[in-house]
């Protein structure tokens, strides 16, 4: 029995349940809800109206609007100028004779995601008069206690559409929850697509916060998707934040728009007469910068312009482009995954405008699958993008790595768990699947309320995990049937934790929920200092736990009770334990943030008895869980650097480096004696770290070019390992 769709949210998967007890947990949901709904209401809420009020004169295709990005409210600087720029955006209404006809603010409109400063930035905007629409950034996303539930509380649907004066403007959700980067989920861009197909024959301008197919900097790992799937589209113009600068590019024929801060006072304002846009800097002492204009794209723009084709052919790869309806190309090149763009020569063509070019490079060392781009950049400094992927594998004495490879639809943020023959991965479309080991087969799949951002946890035939909007699960290992539910009265941003009889989990209100295991009844809660964002840490008789008002908390496991609270030099922007805590021999080690006020980025071990320090280490492990490798405390960096610290004097041991930028993907335990580090850079590098010599322990496979979030899973000779993309791959390391 499926129960109905609790939450109906544009670009966001609907939140099913699919077992019979489905009724129950609506029921128990319908609870939460009130409990939500009795807390102070926010100001006077800017959800997006569908049909916007339009201003007189403003329906007939010609007026301006303003995009507005970057406020972070509830900063100092940001409070100082957000009424500064609102008081500018009445100003210029009042100068030209027409106030704006709405107002789209690109993310970051707050510093914490706090529902204070939902209400400051609502109360702020709202004194233009005209609606006013906003998408979350990274500060809505990573920062706030409840990730993007706090956004959807105050504003409403991550993702929405209007149209106005005959063009039709798309809201697009691209952060992630708990990340600085962005991505485009699958299913976001399946809205994407089928929000553009019912607006077919009106162009389109489309607003998000992280930067499209900007080449100076990686703010996003799949912007070419969105590329690809807006193609058949009339999309004037896109428009982004996060930048902080005013500056225009244009990829595939689109040009793409980033505003400049507005808590450096600034914004820009964006002409319409009918389908070409005009776009200004303005500053809010009045003064302004043209920054371009956006128009009607040539017929030509919207056919596919580079095709891209590559081969194995023993130690090279050939690489094939046809660029099709862009004569006034100056320049082609490819890359390799995130290598340097090198030239392409050119191979004569079968018309003026259509021209073929080729490049044989040495193929890369590391098998598996790797992405090649190509890039034709026209005589305006327009870039022309194709891409397509290979893979390495048997070819050039490789041996075959990748065993198999199952296709998501949500990307993966959680380290997978072993449940004996089975695989159970958690996904943020808010699945959790089960696959068969020997050959990716799902074997069955649960519906969770929201995203799975933690690990499940695995005990004999039960699983334990959490839906991000605040409920516990208990599943079937071999069925998925559910067990009981839990639910908590906030969101739950990381993974549960298992101790004896009890499973322990922290949200976003600062309440850690002991629950028992058999029967999914409350044994008992504590509230603590601030929210709970990562993973609670049992053992000595004890629960450990981070908070994000600076300090680390040692809970009784028996009933709770606060034990000791130790204070950590930690960021205001991060928990105090920023991963899991690691609970050995009597001690508790501590990854932390830095704190712009106190220091850097800080490992501490703690008394587990007493919470007293015992010592601490400069290292950036800002989003590590430590583990022991080999009688050492091993702390992964955000460089992908990992330190052996002697866990009784904090002296480093010794240094491996993992060969890429870590987020997330703490190193783990592989086969042989070796370390396992996923990168951001889309490779899973497996490297003896134990003083011998490396041989064949020392491994890396490339599983194209997205973001590495997961920790990887190991059983004896393999790796599961998971990418943004949603994909799975089981990897030989023999």
């Amino acid at each position: 029995m499926t129960a109905p769709r609790l939450v109906k949210n544009p670009g966001q998967p609907s939140f099913e349940f699919n077992d019979r007890s489905a009724g129950r947990i609506l029921s128990a949901l319908v609870v939460a809800t009130l409990f939500v709904a009795l807390l102070p209401a926010p100001a006077a809420a800017l959800v997006n109206p569908v049909p916007a009020p339009v201003p007189a004169g403003q329906d007939d295709g010609v007026f301006w609007f303003v995009f507005a990005a970057d406020s972070h409210l509830g900063s100092p600087q940001g409070n100082r100028w957000a009424d500064r720029v609102v008081d500018d955006i009445i100003s210029r209404g009042a100068a030209v004779g027409v106030p704006p006809a709405f107002i789209v603010h690109g993310g970051d409109m707050t510093e914490f995601g706090r529902r204070a400063q939902y209400a400051l930035y609502q109360e702020s905007f709202s004194r233009v008069g005209v609606p006013v629409h906003g998408i979350p950034g990274n500060h809505e996303a990573k920062w706030a206690d409840a990730g993007k539930g706090s956004f959807r509380y105050a504003l409403g649907d991550l993702c929405r559409s209007f149209d106005l004066g005959g063009i039709h403007f798309v809201l697009l959700d691209t952060s992630l929850d708990g990340e600085t980067y962005g991505h485009l989920e699958r299913y976001v861009l399946d809205w994407l697509v089928r929000d553009l197909e019912g607006a077919m024959g009106r162009p389109a301008v489309v607003f998000c916060h992280h930067p499209v197919g900007y080449s100076e900097r990686r703010f996003m790992d799949n912007d070419l998707d969105f590329f690809e799937s807006v193609a058949p589209f009339d999309v004037l113009a896109v428009f982004t934040g996060h930048g902080h600068s005013a500056l225009r590019w244009e990829v595939n024929g689109i040009p793409v728009f980033m505003a400049p801060a507005a808590m450096d006072g600034r914004y820009l304002a964006v002409s319409v007469s009918g389908r070409r846009l005009t776009v200004v800097n303005r500053s809010a002492d009045g003064t302004e910068a043209d920054l371009g204009t956006a128009g009607p794209p040539k017929p030509a723009a919207r056919r596919p312009p580079v095709a891209v084709t590559a081969r194995a052919a023993g130690a090279s790869i050939g690489i094939a482009a046809t660029v099709e309806g862009l004569p006034g190309a100056v320049a082609v090149e490819y890359r390799v995954n995130l290598g340097a763009w090198e030239p392409m020569a050119a191979v004569g063509g079968a018309s003026p405008s259509t021209r073929f070019y080729a490049a044989e490079v040495t193929a890369p060392q590391a098998c598996g699958i790797h992405a090649v781009s190509v890039r034709a950049v026209d005589d305006r400094g327009g870039a022309w993008i194709g891409s397509t992927r290979i893979a390495l594998e048997a070819t050039a004495g490789r041996p075959k790595r990748i065993a198999w490879k199952y296709e998501g639809r949500g990307g993966v943020q959680a380290s997978p768990a072993l449940a004996g023959d089975l695989l159970l991965v958690g996904s943020n479309d808010g699945f959790v699947t089960a696959l068969r080991r020997s050959d990716g087969a799902v074997a069955w799949r649960f519906k969770a309320n929201g995203a799975v951002l933690g690990q499940p946890v695995v005990s004999g035939r039960r699983a334990y995990f959490a839906g991000a909007i605040g409920v516990v699960y208990c599943v079937d290992v071999l069925t998925g049937a559910l067990k009981w539910y839990y639910v908590a009265e906030s969101a739950v941003a990381s993974g549960v934790a298992l101790s004896g009889k009890l499973v322990i989990v922290g949200t976003s209100l600062g309440w850690v929920h002991a629950i028992d295991a058999a029967s999914g009844r409350a044994a008992w809660t504590q509230v603590v200092g601030g929210a709970v964002g990562s993973t609670p840490a049992p053992g000595a008789g004890r629960v450990f736990v981070g908070a994000w008002d600076g300090r680390v908390y040692a809970l009784s496991q028996a009933d709770g009770h606060i034990e000791w609270a130790a204070t950590i030099d930690a960021s205001p922007y991060y928990s105090a334990a920023t991963g899991k805590p690691l609970v050995h021999d009597g001690r508790v080690f501590v990854t932390s943030a830095p704190n712009p006020n106190g220091g850097g980025y800080g490992v501490t071990a703690l008394d587990a008895g007493s919470g007293a320090p015992i010592w601490r280490a400069a290292a950036a492990a800002a989003y590590c869980d430590p583990i022991m490798f080999d009688g050492m405390v091993a702390v992964t960096t955000t460089a992908g650097v990992v330190h052996l610290f002697d866990p009784e004097t904090g002296e480093v041991r010794r240094t491996v480096n993992g060969g890429g930028a870590c987020l997330d993907s703490s190193a783990v335990r592989g086969p042989r004696g070796t370390l396992v580090i996923g990168t951001i850079d889309g490779r899973i590098r497996v490297t003896a770290a134990d003083g011998g010599p490396a041989g064949d322990r020392d491994l890396v496979v490339q599983l194209g070019d997205g973001f590495i979030l997961a920790g990887v899973c190991v059983a004896d000779d393999m790796l599961y390992a998971c990418t943004m993309d949603g994909s799975v791959y089981a990897i030989s390391t023999r």
